[in-house]
C-alpha cells in the first residue's frame, strides 16, 4: 500500500459506485479500465493515476472541485 492516505478517497469512490448500482466490473469497463484496477483501487493495494481517477470521477458524475480535493490529496 501507498504512503499517501487515500482510505476516504478509495471508501468514496466505492459509496459513489454502489449508488450508482455499479459493479466494480461496470465501472472499470466504462471508465476504460479493468476492473481490477477498480478492485485495487477499492482495496487500498493500489493509489489511482490521476487520469484513472478523473475518468472513474466522470463515470460516477463528479463534480470539478470534488475532482480537484481528491487529486490534491493524491499529491501529498
Amino acid at each position: 500500500m501507498s504512503s499517501t492516505d487515500t482510505s476516504g478517497l478509495r471508501a468514496r469512490i466505492r459509496e459513489l459506485r454502489e449508488a450508482r448500482g455499479l459493479s466494480q466490473r461496470q465501472l472499470g469497463r466504462l471508465a476504460g479500465v479493468a476492473h481490477s484496477t477498480v478492485q485495487r483501487i477499492e482495496g487500498g493495494s493500489i493509489d489511482p493515476l490521476i487520469v484513472t481517477l478523473d475518468a472513474i470521477a466522470t463515470v460516477l458524475g463528479c463534480t470539478g472541485s470534488y475532482r480537484l480535493t481528491a487529486l490534491d490529496t493524491l499529491q501529498q
